[in-house]
C-alpha cells in the first residue's frame, strides 16, 4: 500500500519535480529517498496557525531521517501533524491542507498562493 506516496506524487507539478531534484514522476520509493535527501527543519511553516516547537522540529527531522523506504509497500501511517507533509510544505513553499475524516489540518508557508489538498480516512490517503 503506497497510497500516501501516490497521493503526493499525483499532486506534484513539473516545477515541484525540479525542486525535488527529479526529472520525471518518481516511484514511491524514489520520492521517499528524495525527501530524505532534502530533509531539513521546517522552521518557516505553521500547522493550524501555530509555529512548531523546537522539539517538534527536531522530532520531525529525525522521523524523516530514520524512515526506511524498504517498508514503503507496507503502508505509511500519516500523523496529524505529519513530518513529511511539513517538509513538503517547506520545500515547495506551498500550503497543504489534509482532510482527515473531513477534518481539515492546515500547514502554511508564509505568503504562499498555492495550496495542495489531500484527503484520508482510517486506511487510505489521496490527492483531493
Amino acid at each position: 500500500m503506497t497510497c500516501f506516496w501516490d497521493g503526493i506524487i499525483s499532486s506534484l507539478e513539473m516545477d515541484d519535480l525540479k525542486i525535488l531534484g527529479l526529472d520525471q514522476r518518481p516511484s514511491p520509493k524514489l520520492l521517499a529517498f528524495s525527501l530524505k535527501k532534502i530533509n531539513k527543519k521546517t522552521c518557516s511553516i505553521t500547522w493550524e496557525n501555530m509555529k512548531l516547537s523546537e522539539n517538534q522540529l527536531a522530532e520531525n527531522h529525525i522521523h524523516i531521517s530514520d524512515y526506511t523506504s524498504e517498508s514503503i509497500n507496507g503502508g505509511y501511517l500519516c500523523s496529524v501533524c505529519d513530518p513529511f507533509l511539513c517538509l513538503l510544505c517547506e520545500i515547495l513553499k506551498c500550503n497543504v491542507t489534509h482532510f482527515y475524516l473531513n477534518n481539515p489540518m492546515r500547514y502554511k508557508f508564509p505568503n504562499s498562493m498555492r495550496t495542495i489538498e489531500f484527503k484520508s480516512d482510517r486506511g487510505h490517503f489521496w490527492k483531493k
